[in-house]
């Protein structure tokens, strides 16, 4: 008996130990919810109507990985068919929202551009490829994958396709959204003019001798460029079309939120073009002197972001801040805007040659450049290698500081209201018709 029990029991050592090596079932794994991600179409860039802005956002219970989206138009011709990438959007909701970081936001902003301005009846249709969880759980809800609307103001609706966004998710909730960033404007315009008229050139103005004239500006151009910092709807303020009130105006902005964060920055320009042709019809002249005069007072208003009153003449505070010189410096265009208007600023000489010179805070000795301008051959030889100096294309208001110097890390504004632009020359007209010989 004990040595058939022994047996036994010598047998069942392996048995256990086979039984303890087997490998126990695998306890069943929760599955990752499928992302739910949409696709909005909310309207026209308020800049540019020949953009279309859209949204994606995950409205799903997990983080979706980067997708994709289709856009075409309706009719084709109105738009090439592309396909945009969507950023990997965050869980709703989620307290690791970060707007400074792709990874942590929880929608994706997306722009589409037309072939040319949006006219009514032309649809974008948008279609999201099936976003994927991180484990590549696919998204199951794809009736919100697609979009299709007509942005496209009809007639007589301006505001039609303008639909605002709401507040991004996880963004304070009175934090107004920016307009897209760098847009340019450019129009012609008519520069105020008060009180006395430009004198007309008198009855003997060709005679020899010296005489006076003042010139009233021939043609105006208004150009401006708005630059905003922060992230695409979540950051900075957006107090309408660029460039509202501040049409006409000239100087620079910088502009920071309440939190101190940076928001955005502006140039306003006035480019000019006097009346010259009284003095083209004289034979030979020699140019005195030539001095620019204008009137110029803080602008009438600068709403540079939503919910903030900002001074048109303001320092880095904020507050306002007298402007002993005004705004406006005089520079000298370096493209044909009258004929080739470029999109946005005009672009200035930055050439020590020719010079101009502030006499008081609203006027400049533009002797130099003007006698340029009148006739190019008063322009002396150009070094080798060195930029030809600019000459016939009159005079530009501009602010003391450039665009791309500004970044929005203050509330420095210096924006005025300019007027009554004269350009009063003195002049030598020759009795012979020749300047006489220097000896």
């Amino acid at each position: 008996m004990f040595g058939r029990r022994a047996r036994r029991a010598r047998f069942a050592v392996p048995a256990l130990l086979a039984l303890a090596l087997a490998p126990l079932p695998s306890p069943a794994l929760a599955a990752t919810p499928p992302p739910d991600v949409k696709i909005e179409i909310v309207g026209l860039d308020p800049n540019d109507n020949s953009k279309v802005l859209l949204r994606a956002t995950n409205v799903g219970p997990s983080w979706s990985q980067n997708t994709s989206v289709q856009l075409e138009t309706i009719p084709p011709q109105a738009g090439a068919t592309v396909t945009l990438p969507v950023d990997n959007l965050n869980v709703p909701g989620s307290p690791d929202y970060n707007k400074n970081d792709r990874y942590y936001d929880e929608v994706d902003d997306i722009v589409y551009s037309l072939k040319a301005p949006c006219l009514p009846g032309v649809k974008v249709r948008a279609t999201l490829a099936t976003a994927k969880a991180y484990d590549g759980t696919p998204e199951t809800n794809l009736a919100d994958n697609t979009a299709e609307r007509e942005p496209c103001p009809a007639a007589g609706n301006a505001d039609a396709g303008m639909a605002p966004l709401e507040a991004k998710p996880g963004a304070p909730a009175d934090r107004p959204r920016p307009v897209p960033n760098l847009a340019p404007f450019s129009v012609p315009i008519t520069l105020p003019t008060t009180g006395q008229a430009p004198t007309p050139a008198a009855p003997d103005s060709t005679s020899p001798g010296q005489h006076t004239l003042t010139l009233g500006v021939r043609m105006s151009r208004f150009a401006a460029q708005s630059n905003i910092f922060s992230d695409f709807w979540g950051g900075c303020g957006r107090y309408g079309p660029f460039p509202g009130p501040l049409r006409g105006q000239v100087g620079f902005a910088n502009t920071e939120l309440p939190d101190g964060s940076r928001c955005g920055a502006v140039n306003l320009q006035v480019a000019l073009s006097f009346d010259d042709g009284p003095l083209r019809q004289i034979t030979s002249l020699r140019i005195d002197t030539a001095t620019l005069t204008y009137d110029e007072s803080p602008g009438a208003s600068c709403p540079l972001v939503t919910g903030q009153v900002t001074p048109c003449w303001s320092g880095g505070s904020g507050r306002p801040e007298h402007k002993p010189n005004g705004c406006v410096e005089i520079e000298l265009p370096t493209v044909d805007w009258i004929n080739s208007p470029p999109p946005g600023l005009i672009s200035y000489s930055t050439n020590p040659k020719p010079t101009t010179k502030r006499l008081d805070p609203r006027t400049w000795d533009v002797t130099e450049p003007f006698s340029w301008q009148l006739n190019p051959r008063n322009r002396p030889l150009t070094p080798p290698g060195a930029p030809d100096a600019p000459s016939g294309f009159g005079f530009l208001m501009a602010g003391a500081i450039h665009i791309d110097q500004l970044d929005g890390n203050d509330n420095t504004v210096c924006i005025s209201q300019v007027s009554n632009a004269r350009l009063h020359i003195t002049y030598t007209v020759f009795p012979d018709g020749r300047p006489p010989v220097v000896k």
